[in-house]
């Protein structure tokens, strides 16, 4: 019996339907892989936040150390990446004072970047990693009394001289040119970037755990902190400066 056999036109079709549902799908898809990569990163910094929180118990209300403590007389008191700094960066997480808390590598990590090569010689794209950590904390809040920290920040973009008041950064996500450079740590300066992967901003986490979302102004210039110490001081939040120093401003 004969039977109706597929003519090139019908394959031409099918192909072309195939193709149309392709171009509807995918970016959807797309959008779907980056939401779940954005939500991942908040989760890895809300579980940062949480052993920081359970440090701050630990060490008499004060928040971890930073790129400047390294030298400190009190073990806890060193950085929160590279402990005493004798293995450089390449030594952080493990080294670190927060890896008694938070021992698993992946959560010091954003999902949305290249950790493959790790060598931190790493250029400025936003999907790059050094492979150890993508967050950084403010280094002026190095070992500050939790009590102490600010509810809310001013951001200045020098380019557009325009102020805008937000809830206080702590934990940031940098931008791989800043957190990747030759002096690779996880203390946030007034000269560093918050990266700009996820949706055109990034996440980051205030000092009362709530996780936020911020497109920082993408310029040349350094875009700087401010917020009111405990003496009612305004002052910045990239100051290089040891364990304590706010609390003392």
């Amino acid at each position: 019996m004969w039977r109706r056999a597929f003519t090139l036109l019908d394959l031409l079709v099918t192909i072309g339907v195939i193709a149309l549902l392709a171009a509807i799908l995918l970016p959807a898809m797309s959008t779907a892989r980056n939401q779940a990569k954005a939500v991942l990163c908040q989760n890895n910094q809300r579980a940062l936040w949480q052993g920081i929180a359970v440090f701050v118990v630990d060490n008499d209300g004060h928040l971890v150390g930073n790129q400047y403590d390294p030298p400190n007389p009190t073990p806890s008191h060193r950085d929160w990446l590279r402990g005493d700094n004798a293995n450089g960066w390449q030594g952080a997480p493990q080294a670190g004072t927060l890896w008694k808390y938070i021992h698993v590598p992946t959560v010091y990590l954003c999902p949305a970047r290249d950790h493959a090569t790790g060598s931190g010689t790493l250029n400025s794209l936003d999907l790059t990693s050094n492979g150890h950590f993508d967050y950084a904390i403010f280094l002026s809040f190095a070992g500050a009394s939790l009590h102490n920290m600010p509810a809310n920040a001013t951001v200045t973009d020098p380019s557009a001289k325009v102020a805008v008041t937000i809830p206080t950064p702590y934990l940031v996500e940098e931008q791989p040119n800043s957190i990747n450079k030759a002096n690779i740590e996880g203390g946030h300066a007034t000269s560093d970037h918050l990266a700009h992967n996820h949706f055109g901003g990034s996440y980051y986490v205030s000092p009362d755990g709530s996780c936020h979302f911020y497109i920082e102004p993408s310029t040349v210039s350094a875009v700087n902190y401010t917020a009111t110490t405990p003496h009612a001081k305004s002052a910045s939040l990239g100051t290089n400066c040891t364990w304590g120093w706010w609390d003392g401003q």
